[in-house]
């Protein structure tokens, strides 16, 4: 019966972190399919932050312009010249100023309708949020929605082209990730979900092997459900200390010679120095005399 049980919780962990181990791959595949393309972009921004580092060519910058997100990538001189327009959308100067008391937007008279606003990075501030109910939270404020509409605004980073004095803008217009939202809220689910079900285990584990042990399954179980890893180290820590009837594993006072629960004898005689030995003890820890298994089991009757 003992081995049945073992076996059958061995089954219950294998099945839990099998199964764990395939919701795991399939939320990361998904997730890592519907982001394939915002991933692709920031691992392709930091190999360009690195070619503007050491003075990025205009052939760079025109690739870079080539990922869906990028509205247009400028060179600006140290009077904000435009150089270079990657999609040849802007022209000019490029004269950014305050739209907002707080500072939150910019824009250029030159180009009324369209504002700005400044992204520090770390990644693109992780790819402007990548969720599609996200994407505009940073604008539902009360400016954006002035003058009957909302308006168009652009994210915008800037970056340091070599020694040259001259400035690289990234200018962003991020499009939200499809169902974004819900693979995110079913894999929080799933691992919701699968650590309630971890939590129970332990309290449950505790509960049927101190029941097992006649130790009053329920306080103990009760103590992993609020405890969890603790309790169960407490519940170790007691079971080391204590003392078990060898044929049905009940706790047993250690001045007792007979189970109280199925009533098998719990110590022998050593048959040379007459002192008690222990159940399963090869040797005599008095004399060293060894047990003979036939001898041995005799003392147990």
């Amino acid at each position: 019966m003992k081995a049945r049980k073992k076996s059958n919780w061995r089954a219950v962990i294998i099945a839990y972190l099998v199964a764990g181990a395939v919701v795991a791959a399939a939320c990361v595949g998904a997730i890592g399919t519907a982001f394939r393309e915002k991933l692709a972009l920031g691992r392709a921004y930091g190999r360009f932050s690195q070619a503007c580092a050491g003075g990025a060519s205009r052939q760079e910058l025109a690739e870079f312009a080539r990922w869906a997100d990028v509205e247009d990538v400028l060179l600006l001189d140290g009077q904000n010249q435009i150089r270079f327009s990657a999609r040849g959308t802007m022209e000019g100067v490029l004269a950014l100023e305050p739209a907002d008391q707080q500072g939150k937007y910019l824009c250029d008279p030159a180009r009324p309708g369209v504002y700005y606003h400044v992204i520090r990075s770390s990644v693109l501030r992780s790819l402007e949020s990548m969720v599609e109910e996200d994407a505009h939270h940073e604008f539902e404020d009360e400016f954006f929605y002035l003058d009957g509409g909302a308006k168009k605004v652009y994210a915008l980073h800037s970056l340091p082209n070599g020694n040259s004095g001259q400035r690289v803008f990234l200018i962003f217009s991020f499009a939200p990730v499809k169902h974004a939202q819900l693979l995110l809220r079913l894999t929080a689910t799933a691992g919701t979900l699968f650590f309630m079900l971890y939590w129970a285990l332990v309290a449950l584990y505790v509960y049927r092997d101190a029941e097992r042990h006649k130790l009053r399954g329920a306080i103990w179980g009760i103590l992993a459900l609020f405890t969890n890893l603790a309790g169960l180290l407490i519940y170790a820590v007691f079971k080391q200390l204590s003392f078990f009837c060898f044929k049905c594993q009940a706790v047993q006072n250690r001045g007792h010679v007979h189970c109280d629960n199925c009533g098998a004898r719990l110590h022998g005689v050593c048959a040379a120095c007459g002192k008690t030995i222990e159940h399963g003890a090869a040797f005599c820890p008095h004399c060293g005399k060894e047990q003979e298994p036939a001898e041995f089991s005799a003392l147990f009757q």
